[in-house]
């Protein structure tokens, strides 16, 4: 007796037939892929097309392909529109600065640290990756402010304290994001302006203004002395990189650029 199945199946039925259904589905798409405003204008002239699409026969893929084909999903004013979650913010920022994992099967003391510290600054910034809140995720992903849940006077500190210690160094957590050689791969790191674009070019996903670059080089990274000198204090430097005076005069100053550059909003969006 098939009777209960062909009953459920009737009811996935009424539901996937109501044009709303396809809608519901559709906006959960555009909230987690593109910005969580959904205005009437693009509900109008994007969700419903999409839901049109997801209606046909309720297949993933083409629905996902005709938004990430959009021109809509590529607009200026969506690029940065989105709050990066905790596990965004800390994975990303190892993916970006080339942190490597230990490896698990030699040196499982050292793999355990760090995969333990990663959950540790998630949970603290109130993703506790492996224990979920519901059924429903963390309340960033369903509730009406979304992503914007993941920031208040808590986190937002937390947040800073995570991106400071990527600069300061962890021998036990293997952290070491090293300014010094990330800024000697820029193209021309005696100059301060080519210096900062080479080390922020991938790094935000909104650029910075050209008064932000004024204060970070001038008032972070020189600390009011003429743009000049930079040129001194980092030739001196690479001429004699063993030296501990002339090293931490750049480094410090490289570490206060890093720690304020990370602490930027720019950095907190997706």
């Amino acid at each position: 007796d098939n009777a209960g199945d062909d009953e459920l199946k009737e009811l996935v039925d009424m539901i996937l037939i109501q044009k709303e259904c396809a809608r519901f589905i559709v906006r959960k798409f555009y909230r987690w892929f593109v910005q969580a405003e959904i205005s009437p204008t693009i509900e109008k002239d994007f969700i419903e097309p999409l839901a049109a699409i997801f209606r046909k026969d309720y297949e993933i893929k083409p629905v996902l392909k005709a938004l990430f084909s959009s021109t809509h999903f590529f607009e200026e004013n969506l690029i940065g529109a989105q709050i990066s979650s905790p596990l965004e913010l800390v994975v990303g920022s190892y993916r970006f600065f080339d942190q490597k994992l230990p490896e698990s099967k030699t040196d499982w003391a050292s793999y355990n640290a760090l995969t333990s510290f990663i959950q540790l600054k998630c949970r603290e910034q109130q993703q506790n990756v492996f224990e979920q809140p519901s059924v429903f995720g963390w309340q960033a992903y369903y509730d009406t402010d979304f992503y914007e849940i993941w920031i208040n006077s808590t986190t937002l500190a937390l947040r800073g304290q995570f991106t400071d210690s990527l600069v300061k160094g962890s021998t036990s957590m293997k952290i070491d994001i090293n300014t010094l050689n990330l800024a000697q791969k820029t193209s021309e790191p005696t100059d301060p302006v080519m210096m900062l674009d080479g080390l922020t070019e991938n790094m935000f996903a909104l650029p910075l203004t050209n008064a932000q670059k004024d204060y970070l080089i001038d008032t972070v990274l020189l600390q009011g002395i003429p743009r000049y000198e930079w040129y001194d204090i980092w030739n001196n430097y690479e001429k004699d990189p063993n030296n501990v005076n002339k090293k931490g005069a750049v480094k410090k100053r490289l570490d206060a650029l890093f720690t304020y550059l990370l602490r930027l909003a720019e950095y907190q969006t997706i």
